[in-house]
């Protein structure tokens, strides 16, 4: 675990009012609390009807109101987005000001403090993390997007491995993101001590969230997985962001495989509830 600390690294959480960013990260601690809802969300880096993508997964946000956002692919023009937000901004703190090329990212409701932790990577993927302290029990919520490509197995494998180590350390933990898994073997990389909350809820549902292209077919990259717990237990799980934006409504497609929705992927909407004794 000594060797984990070594790449970690602590963000500036920020409250962000009228294009001025308040640095606020504190301990945060909650009583009576009985659900947490999350969502996560591949947004895409791409250009492709950005600013209308844009507003759409700001829409889907807002719609569905959950205690934290995490997403992946996150740029900085998309940062932006979210940050000329007004309702947005006064709803969520955000979890750095800035982001690399592109990254994952987290809204949350509570200024608590986040860390990155960085893996062996070649495309400078990490887990995006941060602690709550409810009902006097501490979880950690965490996001991450690990390496793409089929051929890249071992890289989510290890960085899976580093994952596990790191929230072993916890009493408590959820994550979530883009595991970009493809190989049937990948899956028994998966801790075993976490619940696939998609697979707990709907095991008779394939739940794909990527979108078929030329180079891949439809498959369920995002995830969501809550250790094991006495305390926690999944209770709601639905894949969202599967309409079109308003371009496509007046307009055809010109590619069979042209992403007429606002990712190349699905969202996921999922909830927890807090088993009191």
């Amino acid at each position: 675990m000594n060797n984990l600390h070594q790449y970690i690294r602590e963000l500036q959480t920020c409250k962000i009012d009228n294009n001025q960013y308040s640095v606020i990260s504190q301990q945060v601690k909650l009583e009576g609390i009985q659900k947490l809802k999350f969502i996560s969300y591949n947004v895409w880096f791409d250009q492709h009807n950005f600013v209308e993508r844009s507003i759409e997964l700001k829409k889907i946000f807002l719609n569905y109101d959950p205690d934290f956002i995490c997403m992946q692919e996150v740029t900085q023009p998309f940062l932006i987005q979210l940050a000329q937000d007004k309702e947005i901004c006064q709803k969520y703190y955000f979890s750095s000001p800035f982001v690399n090329q592109y990254d994952v990212f987290i809204l949350s409701k509570y200024p608590i403090s986040f860390k990155q932790m960085f893996f062996p990577s070649q495309m400078g993927r990490n887990l995006l993390f941060g602690e709550i302290n409810i009902n006097n029990r501490k979880i950690v919520i965490g996001t991450t997007h690990l390496e793409s490509l089929k051929n890249n197995d071992n890289y989510r494998m290890e960085q899976l491995k580093i994952i596990k180590e790191l929230l072993s350390s916890y009493d408590e933990s959820i994550f979530m993101g883009d595991f970009n898994m493809s190989k049937l073997n990948e899956e028994q990389s998966i801790p075993e001590n976490y619940i696939d909350i998609w697979k707990a809820l709907h095991p008779n549902e394939e739940g794909h969230t990527m979108q078929a292209s030329k180079k891949f077919p439809s498959v369920r990259f995002d995830r969501v997985l809550l250790r094991q717990s006495t305390y926690w237990s999944p209770s709601h799980i639905e894949i969202i962001g599967k309409d079109p934006i308003p371009y496509y409504q007046n307009h055809q497609k010109k590619q069979i495989y042209e992403i007429v929705t606002p990712s190349d992927h699905y969202g996921l909407y999922a909830e927890i509830s807090f088993n009191s004794k």
